[in-house]
């Protein structure tokens, strides 16, 4: 009844599109929180580009996700989206994209299939990650990941704002004889990844 909801209070949110809110509510605060020395024409410039990427991508990614994709446990579209804003927080620094949103679109791409597609493995025999890897590179064409191998095998190279392996930049390992084994974690571009999405 809505005296016990009121009591125990209770909250309910609706999976009927409400990361659209979410997204609305996040780009309108980044908005407001850039820095002083960003003119409000490219602080609404710059909302006005994360929104036209999110209408782009989104929606579309997220309906396949239900038609076509298993993920290891079941995540809602709520938290793909969150997932994705704060992997956004993390990419759009000044360092990364500077003051105009030409760079936007990479960086929000490189963390999409990220948020979408990290969650996924292989079930019942499917390797649903390379499933999700080859549907995007077919459908998603504005930004091109290398032809060879998964989507999730590149990062973007914030030097050339294109994107590179990670097996590229995969640590050497030091190994002494002394150290038994069971205690030696060899780095791969696997671990490199996780590493970069856990620090940033």
């Amino acid at each position: 009844s809505p005296a016990t909801v009121t009591r125990a209070g209770i909250l309910f949110i609706s999976e009927m599109r409400q990361w659209k809110n979410f997204v609305k509510s996040w780009i309108e605060n980044r908005r407001d929180a850039e820095a002083a020395n960003v003119t409000a024409e490219q602080r609404e410039a710059r909302a006005a580009k994360l929104a036209e990427l999110f209408d782009k991508y989104c929606e579309v990614t997220m309906l396949e996700i239900f038609k076509s994709f298993k993920t290891v446990v079941p995540i809602l579209d709520f938290n793909m989206a969150q997932t994705l804003c704060c992997f956004l927080e993390g990419l759009l620094t000044e360092e990364n994209v500077g003051r105009d949103e030409s760079k936007f679109e990479i960086y929000f791409v490189y963390a999409a299939v990220w948020a979408f597609g990290s969650a996924m493995s292989v079930t019942s025999g499917v390797d649903y990650r390379k499933r999700f890897s080859i549907w995007w590179k077919e459908n998603w064409k504005t930004i091109k990941f290398p032809h060879r191998g998964e989507v999730f095998d590149y990062y973007v190279d914030p030097k050339k704002a294109e994107f590179a392996a990670w097996a590229e930049i995969v640590p050497d390992i030091t190994y002494s004889s002394t150290t038994p084994m069971s205690a030696v974690t060899v780095p791969t571009g696997e671990t490199v990844a996780i590493t970069f999405w856990l620090d940033n």
